[in-house]
């Protein structure tokens, strides 16, 4: 098999093949009247009128052959195309090039083939008429002429098709103009940007409607009188040397800002986008647009005094204050922040803020807290130990917060407060308090008993005024103790020295015993308990009695602020490994205001001195710490003026011992 090789002008005759525009269209009466009278005059059974593309042969007209197209490589047709006379082959099967070719050595069958080269008006080679019999023949030179004159007749089609072609080209693209312009005008009608061009002395050849939807006044009136327009803005003394230089390189401006006046007396400011356009070759003027964005300009401005000030509260500010990059390393350091640490700004500029000023310890507190940040969570104050140089080790409360444009972190700040004193104060006050309140105990427990036995006879009987007095006494001294051992136990939790001893519970057990325990306490206050039952066959392990203490005072909390005749109402959950106590009062609610010191020590909503239900404001604190020593979570749910709900969440003890395969 030998494939023919490519024409010298492929890439052109391609081209003109693809702009006649008769590949894959339908048959057509003027050139299968060629091939019928080829194949008439010339007495065979086959006449082809053939196109031949990059990969193919395609038939538009073929006599006795019912195939569309075939391959080019395997087609007699492409060495055709190479000659510029006709190609005859007397016997295709006895010709090397050609004997193999499927047509030959199969259906159907040629042997006998002519075919003369058809081309375009530019002389490009684009196909080939052809003629061809199942035996060998041989081929006179009245049959060749008689080929030459039908090719000239299909050549001639092919002229006339590139001349309609050619015209309907220039009516399409007339068309597409037309179509254009009409758009352009309808864009600059409508655009909100005016659009104009001058000439290269600078006066205006064209301004589009939207200059008089800017600035107010009509395209006549710019055209004369733009000069007088321009502000006293400082921007606008640039305008002539941009303008100059685009003129001189024909490059397009960078974008630059102009002001004017609008015709009611206020300002407009303009972004302009200027290019030079050509004619002949050379540059004749310039062409612009004008945009709008006074009130872009005016929030940047806005935006840039406003960062102004804010830089100003930031270096006047007494307290240290640092800006960190999403890497956590220090971008701006105020003067506070230098004067307490002993550090320059230039110092410590691109370290991190961890390395720098905290120790080892709390660094990783510091990173974690700011990591929590940078991740869209709202963080509440936490507290570092900086090593300053020259003052020693302080105690810092930090607040991180994102700095954010738009919807992307882009750094943090962090505003410090120095807290050694506070914390040394409340250090001292706490040890006092505790070693008071140890040495209060012992007196107060042996007062207690002592009033016990006289209340109860011990010592004779006592008239009834003064069995009345050390009843009252004994109730004091009673609620002092508790005040002594809520205080105590605070200062367990807080140095970690509680003691807690965790057993395997049975929590609906846990509640039923809590809620009888305060039963007596809820109908002095003509409140009732209501438990949803039937509770969970659950189990956690927690100390019982620390466990009962939470209890008790989240159950008498609920008592004292609900309504008489309201219950309190308690259940239990079990969820994804964990159980969920809640217990809800129908009170007050919790103030908004108050909710983020619910938990803090002699924390209370109602601060007066004429607090109806008591309380020393500990019992949370104690309630909340002895819940997170025993691994749970104690939370709240608030509504005013509908209630509160206690949560106490445990992990679910499970044994898996006991739930193995049987």
């Amino acid at each position: 098999m030998t494939p023919a090789t490519e024409p010298a002008d492929e890439a052109v005759r391609l081209a003109t093949l693809c702009e006649l525009r008769l590949l894959d269209t339908p048959r057509e009466e003027r050139f299968d009247r060629i091939t019928r009278l080829a194949a008439h005059t010339l007495g065979v059974p086959i006449a082809l009128l053939t196109l031949v593309d990059s990969r193919r042969q395609w038939f538009k007209s073929a006599i006795g052959i019912a195939l569309a197209e075939m391959p080019r490589e395997v087609s007699i047709c492409s060495h055709a195309l190479l000659g510029s006379g006709t190609l005859v082959v007397p016997d295709a099967s006895a010709d090397p090039r050609f004997a193999d070719y499927p047509g030959v050595c199969g259906e159907p069958g040629v042997r006998f083939y002519a075919g003369r080269p058809l081309r375009a008006p530019n002389g490009a080679t684009v196909g080939v008429l052809c003629v061809i019999d199942l035996r060998p023949r041989e081929f006179s030179a009245a049959d060749a002429a008689a080929l030459e004159d039908l090719a000239a007749i299909a050549e001639a089609e092919l002229s006339g098709l590139e001349r309609k072609a050619a015209e309907a080209a220039l009516r399409e693209s007339e068309t597409r103009l037309r179509r254009l312009a009409e758009e352009q005008s309808i864009l600059l009608s409508q655009t909100r940007d005016f659009v104009y061009r001058h000439d290269a002395a600078g006066v205006f050849t064209y301004l589009s409607p939207a200059v008089e939807q800017i600035t107010g006044r009509t395209t006549e009136d710019w055209l004369r009188h733009y000069s007088s327009y321009l502000t006293d803005h400082p921007t606008n003394a640039n305008v002539v040397a941009y303008t100059e230089e685009t003129m001189r390189t024909g490059k397009q401006s960078p974008p630059y800002l102009v002001e004017v006046f609008h015709r009611d007396g206020h300002r407009v400011m303009l972004e302009v986008h200027e290019r030079a356009y050509l004619e002949k070759g050379t540059i004749a003027g310039i062409i612009g647009v004008a945009r709008d964005i006074t009130e872009r300009h005016r929030a940047q401005e806005a935006l840039r005094e406003s960062e102004e000030r804010y830089a100003d509260l930031v270096r006047e500010s007494p307290d240290p204050i640092l800006r960190l990059d999403p890497g956590g390393r220090i971008t701006a350091f105020n003067p506070a922040a230098e004067r307490l640490s002993g550090l320059g700004a230039a110092e410590v500029h691109g370290f991190a803020f961890a390395s720098i000023v905290l120790d080892a310890e709390s660094a990783a507190q510091a990173q974690a807290e700011l990591a929590r940040v940078l991740a869209g969570e709202d963080r509440p104050l936490f507290e570092v130990d900086w090593l300053t140089r020259g003052q020693g080790r302080r105690m810092l409360e930090a607040n991180a917060h994102a700095i954010r444009h738009g919807s992307e972190t882009v750094g943090l700040q962090v505003t410090l407060r120095d807290v050694t004193e506070r914390k040394r104060t409340e250090q001292r006050k706490d040890e006092f308090i505790s070693t008071v309140s140890h040495e209060l105990r012992t007196p107060l427990t042996s007062i207690l008993g002592s009033l016990g036995l006289l209340a109860g006879g011990a010592a004779g009987g006592l008239p009834e005024a003064s069995l009345k007095l050390v009843s009252i006494a004994r109730r004091n001294g009673e609620r002092l103790l508790r005040l002594i051992n809520d205080i105590l136990d605070l200062d367990r939790l807080k140095s970690g020295k509680i003691d807690l001893r965790p057993r395997t519970l049975e929590i609906a057990q846990v509640i039923e015993q809590a809620v009888e325990s305060d039963r007596a306490f809820a109908e002095r206050y003509g409140v009732a308990f209501e438990v949803d039952r039937p509770l969970p066959a659950a189990r956690v392990q927690a100390d019982p009695d620390r466990l009962a203490q939470v209890l008790s005072n989240l159950l008498s909390n609920a008592v004292k602020f609900s309504p008489a005749r309201r219950p309190v109402r308690i259940s239990a959950t079990c969820d994804d490994g964990w159980v969920r106590i809640a217990i809800r009062d129908h009170g007050p609610g919790i103030a908004e205001d108050f909710r983020p010191r619910v938990f803090e020590r002699f924390a209370q909503a109602d601060t007066s001195d004429m607090r109806p239900r008591g309380g020393t404001g500990l019992g949370l604190s104690i309630a909340k710490g002895m819940v997170d020593r025993m691994g749970g979570r104690l939370a709240f749910e608030s509504r005013p003026g509908e209630g509160t709900t206690f949560l106490v969440e445990l992990p679910e003890f499970r044994d898996d011992r006991a739930e193995g395969p049987g």
